[in-house]
């Protein structure tokens, strides 16, 4: 994918400010290969087109959906081990970005 620079984050993690919900993030890898992907915990509350990995090792499982690939997507072992590593960044994303049940507004 041209125009991919170094300087930016791998890994970003966003939801839609306009969504009335926010049961559904999105993840963008910023690398070759690029992609972009819904996830959220347990099953989607919508139907996706199609669910391409289940991260169930916690008491949460991670759902991620309807990539849309920037690149051609990696098969077999590439795919699972890119995988894994976006369930990473979302785990690492969440540590980062949570707070105290007292203090969580919606």
């Amino acid at each position: 994918m041209s125009g991919k620079n170094r300087n930016q984050p791998r890994w970003i993690v966003g939801e839609d400010p306009f969504a009335e919900r926010d049961e559904i993030g999105f993840l963008v890898h910023n690398r070759e290969p690029g992609f972009i992907a819904c996830w959220t915990f347990g099953a989607p509350p919508v139907k996706p087109d199609h669910i391409a990995f289940i991260d169930d090792d916690q008491d949460d499982a991670i759902h991620l959906f309807d990539i849309r690939w920037l690149d051609p997507e990696p098969g077999g072992a590439g795919f699972t081990t890119l995988m894994n590593e976006a369930v990473k960044a979302l785990d690492q994303w969440l540590e980062n970005n949570s707070e105290p049940l007292d203090q969580h507004q919606h």
